[in-house]
């Protein structure tokens, strides 16, 4: 394997026991080339953002912290569902907004499929667009690329369809965000593709319950002094309010 950054290695990682539940030191230092010893200061790192769990010779990916989106549509559920809530209001007639591929953003998909806006969605998320087509007043355009996993198109092979559409609000959400306010992913393919998208729109959205905020992931996209609003539940305005005011974040 070409040689890799440290932040593209760890990524990388986390897709590795995603995949299969379980890794080794030894096939991971294999697999990427690189010392034991520097494969577990990987483990030992990721283990300190609470993203895996460190076992004698390797990691597992606890229930609790498991990426993938099968688990992740059945975490938090009635928060997401709130915050969904409170995001419609931000979506008007004749808006033109990008959706990304998080869970949070699939439950705000549900609501504007039942509305009666009439408005253009842009999304990389599978489950998202399948939700929003059977609305015939929505017109929903796929950001293309490569399909990697259950529910998101990942890599910029499509991205530039961004460049050629107007695009006035952004919602999505993130894996975690630290208490600088740094917004934080674990794919750097998707940390990317937000990139693009963070910059290409006017208004931008973060739909993000208490459970995300002041933690870390492995790659930057943004931050949240750089949203118009963070949209989050109730239990985080309790334990959060001063990390809001620091960073003079907007909030509903």
């Amino acid at each position: 394997m070409k040689d890799l950054y440290t932040e593209e290695r760890r990524a990388l990682i986390l897709k590795m026991v995603e995949e299969n539940s379980r890794v080794s030191v030894g096939e991971l230092a294999k697999h990427f080339n690189v010392s034991g010893a520097t494969i577990r200061s990987d483990l030992r790192y990721l283990e300190d953002k609470n993203l895996l769990q460190r076992t004698r010779g390797g990691a597992i990916v606890s229930e609790e912290n498991d990426l993938s989106f099968a688990n992740r549509i059945t975490q938090h559920i009635q928060e997401k569902q709130r915050i969904a809530e409170a995001s419609l209001q931000f979506v008007h007639d004749h808006d033109s907004i990008l959706l990304d591929a998080s869970s949070t953003c699939l439950e705000l998909a549900k609501l504007i499929r039942k509305s009666n806006i009439t408005l253009t969605v842009i999304t990389n998320g599978i489950h998202a667009a399948q939700v929003l087509v059977e609305n015939p007043n929505i017109t929903t355009m796929l950001i293309g690329g490569v399909l990697r996993n259950q529910n998101n198109v990942e890599g910029t092979l499509g991205a530039e369809l961004l460049d050629k559409v107007y695009v006035k609000k952004f919602f999505f959400s993130a894996r975690a965000a630290s208490p600088n306010g740094d917004l934080m992913d674990f794919d750097l393919h998707e940390v990317e593709l937000k990139k693009r998208m963070f910059d290409k729109s006017m208004q931008r959205y973060c739909l993000l319950d208490s459970s995300k905020l002041g933690k870390y992931s492995v790659g930057t996209f943004g931050t949240l002094s750089d949203t118009h609003t963070l949209i989050t539940d109730g239990d985080a305005h309790t334990l959060y309010s001063k990390m809001f005011a620091n960073l003079r974040i907007t909030t509903a």
